[in-house]
């Protein structure tokens, strides 16, 4: 597989985290229960950081019931230990695609394997799909974002006549469905230039 089988993504996310810092871990795991290193034979995917001491590594493991099961890890100690967390129950896609995640705050959480999406209120401990109804067989995510509650999803689709649709719903609900007022939405410049997960904070009002 193209995302395991690169180990420049694993040296890169391992450097990151020792130099950036410390995950979201749960309240009420005990430190006793937790692995402090990767578990074996783990291979990373993406990695996410809200500030530079908090963040966390998607990545995949052999285990006996698929080729490669999720495993999510954490740190909170400027990346000298690392927590397992819930992983999402996303499989590793056999077309090649790179399952990313995005912290959004201290709660939430995104993994979007460019053709689901899950998502995470409760910092791991639950997660829920996004869907999108209709959405096409050709289609692909390109990228994720949140902005003033509301999640954004830029999709294409490949072939004839494809084209490139935004879509969007609250962060907090089950769907999404494509914007119909472009002029509402975040520009394409926009989702180009910010970092997957972040969007500029409203404007205050001057007083």
């Amino acid at each position: 597989m193209r995302v395991l089988s690169d180990m420049r993504w694993k040296r890169y996310a391992v450097a990151l985290a020792a130099t950036l810092g410390a995950a979201v871990v749960p309240a009420g795991v005990a430190a006793a229960t937790v692995p402090t290193t990767a578990p074996a034979g783990f291979q990373s995917s993406s990695t996410s950081w809200l500030s530079p001491t908090t963040g966390v590594v998607l990545g995949y493991t052999p285990c006996p019931t698929t080729t490669w099961c999720p495993a999510l890890l954490g740190t909170d100690d400027a990346g000298h230990t690392w927590h397992q967390l819930p992983p999402p129950p996303v499989p590793l896609p056999d077309n090649g695609n790179q399952v990313k995640i995005q912290v959004v705050d201290r709660q939430t959480a995104l993994v979007n394997d460019g053709n689901h999406i899950e998502i995470t209120h409760d910092q791991a401990r639950h997660w829920s799909p996004v869907t999108i109804p209709a959405f096409p067989a050709n289609g692909f995510l390109d990228r994720l974002a949140v902005a003033h509650g509301r999640l954004f999803a830029v999709a294409t689709t490949f072939g004839p006549g494809g084209a490139t649709t935004l879509y969007s719903g609250s962060l907090y609900g089950s769907t999404l469905a494509p914007v119909s007022e472009p002029t509402t939405a975040p520009s394409t410049s926009t989702f180009r230039h910010v970092s997957p997960g972040w969007l500029p904070p409203p404007t205050r009002a001057s007083r």
